[in-house]
């Protein structure tokens, strides 16, 4: 056994290779499945943000399921909110794209809409409007940066 299975895989990353595998089978949305699968294959890049979601999170085990959809729902709204952009844009580097990523200002307005996103559906996911994420919850701010690095990575389609 190599060293690398033998430590266990932070609770969070455990729900999403699990909860990936079963959303193939239940008909998952292909724009969905593009970032559970970013978000299972950056495991080692995103360690320290699902420790800090485990850690944050480990009394109440639904909303960790409930958090990890929102991560993935924040980025579909902000990949299509991205491409809509990015065809009404008139700036030149609105859509400079290298390989198959985003840069210039395109990508930090990308991750700010992001980062924006995902302050949003957590408090709509809070106990406070009848959701299960404790009311206060936030991911800290390094955390979400690094989710929107490794998530929006390759938001849009090469042209």
């Amino acid at each position: 056994m190599r060293i690398s299975q033998q430590i266990e895989k932070p609770h969070c990353a455990a729900i999403l290779i699990g909860g990936g595998r079963n959303n193939q089978r239940r008909g998952m949305a292909p724009g969905e499945r593009i970032f559970v699968d970013r978000l299972i294959a950056h495991g080692d890049e995103l360690g320290a943000v699902y420790e800090e979601i485990d850690r944050k999170l480990q009394a109440h085990p639904s909303a960790i399921h409930c958090l990890l959809a929102s991560i993935v729902r924040a980025a579909v709204l902000c990949s299509e909110f991205g491409v809509l952009r990015g065809k009404t844009s008139r700036s030149p580097d609105a859509l400079s794209v290298k390989g198959r990523g985003v840069s210039g200002s395109f990508a930090q307005a990308l991750r700010a809409d992001f980062g924006k996103a995902m302050f949003a559906v957590i408090e709509l996911n809070s106990m406070r409007n009848g959701g299960v994420l404790p009311v206060g919850f936030m991911l800290s701010d390094a955390a979400v940066g690094t989710l929107a690095k490794y998530v929006l990575e390759t938001t849009l389609p090469v042209a």
